[in-house]
């Protein structure tokens, strides 16, 4: 029985191992990830884009040979060492974004439509991805405000990743990421009913607001001319004489 109970054991965490993998962190190989994409450019020219990739553990990890390819064109050789819990930089024809070096320059640009950027090793292995090629889920093209990458926690409490603005214009390059801000739903406001709009006048009326007001006005007409008659009726009825 023992043995029995210690196999059903082993397999039930074979298939459960993987799940708990992708619930802690999307992927137990996803080691590096793509962390802020400034798809925009920033203030000071729509040309400087940069893309920011994020070491998540405690130890340096070697990307030499990995690539960052996507599929409207990029193809980016890499090559360098990420430091613990460390930032790397690629940045667009410019060593240098906000003053801060870059450590790959690139050719080449991000679609301000959208785009599907893909993190290889060495090997082929897919690391990271960023398939975003139907739109941008976040970023401000107009504030200059970054797409940065954030953890929040799901509904299991495990840590899933999700996409946010910046909260700081033009990002921030090899630094820490905003503080995740879930998003408020307003309220929804109720509106009062105006009484002056019961007496205004119908001319300065919508078509469907005429015909509310027309509606409203022909209701409260009939309701006052039927309470007109039956006051005239009871008043007849207390002059006849039996």
């Amino acid at each position: 029985m023992a043995k029995l109970l210690k196999i059903f054991f082993t397999m039930h965490l074979f298939v459960l191992f993987p799940s708990v993998c992708l619930a802690l962190s999307n992927s137990c190989q996803q080691k590096v990830v793509i962390n802020e994409i400034a798809w925009m450019g920033d203030s000071a020219s729509y040309k400087n884009e940069w893309i920011e990739l994020k070491n998540r553990t405690n130890s340096p990890i070697s990307i030499d040979s990995w690539k960052l390819v996507s599929k409207n064109g990029l193809n980016i050789e890499l090559r360098g060492t990420i430091q613990k819990n460390g930032f790397f930089l690629l940045a667009r024809n410019q060593p240098y974004i906000q003053g801060i070096k870059a450590d790959v320059v690139y050719k080449g640009s991000l679609n301000n439509k959208g785009d599907d950027l893909m993190l290889f090793d060495k090997t082929g292995r897919i690391i990271d991805r960023a398939d975003f090629l139907s739109g941008w889920p976040a970023g401000n093209n107009k504030s200059k405000q970054t797409m940065e990458r954030i953890e929040k926690t799901a509904t299991n409490n495990s840590r899933e990743f999700a996409w946010q603005t910046s909260r700081k214009q033009n990002g921030t390059p090899k630094a820490k990421n905003s503080k995740y801000a879930p998003i408020e739903k307003k309220p929804v406001e109720k509106k009062n009913i105006n009484s002056s709009l019961l007496l205004a006048d119908a001319s300065n009326f919508s078509d469907g607001q005429k015909k509310g007001f027309y509606t409203f006005f022909e209701a409260t007409a009939i309701a006052f001319l039927s309470a007109f008659i039956v006051l005239i009726l009871k008043k007849k009825e207390q002059k006849v004489d039996f």
